[in-house]
Order: C-alpha cells, then sequence, then structure tokens
C-alpha cells in the first residue's frame, strides 16, 4: 500500500472516530431533555376583543353573545367547508351566535388571485347581497370575471354600479 493511501486511511479513520463520538454526545443530549406538561387549556376563558364594527358583514344575529370572527379565501377548499360548517351552525343557533367575515385572500399559483372575488361580495354588500353572494362562491361560483357577473345576474345587483365598485 502506497504511504499516501495509508495516511488518508489513518485521516478517515480518525474523522470517523470524531464523528462517532460527536453523534455519542448529541444522543447522551438528547435524552436528556425534559418537558413538563402544561395544564393551560387550548381556548382561553377570557373574553378576546376583536374590532368590528356595525357595517361588518353579519349572518346571524346581530346582537348575539357568541361571535365567530372567520378570516376566508374563495379560493380553496378548506376554506369552502369551514364557510359551510360555520353557516350551518350559526343557522341552527340563529339567537345565540353571529358570524362575522374577515377577508383572507390567497393568491398563488394553486388558488389563483382572489382578490377580485372578494372585492365583488363588499361590493354586493351595498345592496344587502353580500351573504348571498358568498354563498353563490362557495356553492362553485367561478372567482374569474364571468362567473362573478353571473352572479351579480343572478342575484339582481345594478350590473354596471356593482363592477364599477369592484374593479
Amino acid at each position: 500500500m502506497h504511504p499516501a493511501s495509508k495516511k488518508l486511511l489513518l485521516l478517515l479513520a480518525g474523522l470517523v472516530v470524531i464523528v462517532g463520538f460527536l453523534l455519542v454526545n448529541q444522543i447522551q443530549q438528547a435524552f436528556s431533555i425534559t418537558t413538563t406538561p402544561v395544564t393551560k387549556p387550548l381556548i382561553s376563558p377570557e373574553a378576546m376583543w376583536l374590532p368590528t364594527t356595525t357595517t361588518d358583514p353579519v349572518l346571524g344575529n346581530p346582537g348575539a353573545p357568541t361571535v365567530i370572527n372567520v378570516f376566508l379565501s374563495f379560493g380553496d377548499s378548506a376554506s369552502q367547508k369551514l364557510f359551510t360548517t360555520l353557516s350551518a351552525y350559526v343557522n341552527a343557533h340563529p339567537t345565540d351566535v353571529r358570524l362575522t367575515w374577515g377577508d383572507y385572500p390567497k393568491s398563488s399559483l394553486f388558488f389563483g388571485n382572489q382578490n377580485l372575488a372578494h372585492q365583488a361580495a363588499y361590493c354586493a354588500r351595498q345592496y344587502n347581497q353580500f351573504w348571498p353572494f358568498v354563498n353563490a362562491l362557495y356553492s362553485g361560483g367561478a372567482t374569474d370575471e364571468a362567473g362573478l357577473k353571473k352572479i351579480a345576474t343572478a342575484l339582481h345587483l345594478p350590473l354596471d354600479a356593482w363592477w364599477a365598485c369592484t374593479t
């Protein structure tokens, strides 16, 4: 065997030993980690204040003691499922719960640009058609210009004024 090869093998063997010691040290440190359970509840019993105004879209009883604030996007199925569940809950408890809407428009390759759909819904609110517009969008309405105009036409919105507001 060549003397340079022996030196290289000896150097590699030394590195393996050093890495082995470091690995054993890390494993010992990992076993010494301790955790203590926290008895804090997942949902705080204290009331939370989220700023809402009388002009915010409200589904259900505007004076209900329980308020659900939801932030959704029109583009993804998770928001659609959540809205369907929450609106069914509010409709089942009409005097006890109110749902307030907050925008969370997602813009990405998968969701597209949902800003136009959110603006269209808020413009439908001027004609007291916010929740029917949202229901139509979550019931399979398209979020492109043609789909939004189709929903607005079905809701008998003044198309020119509504579209001017939207854009």
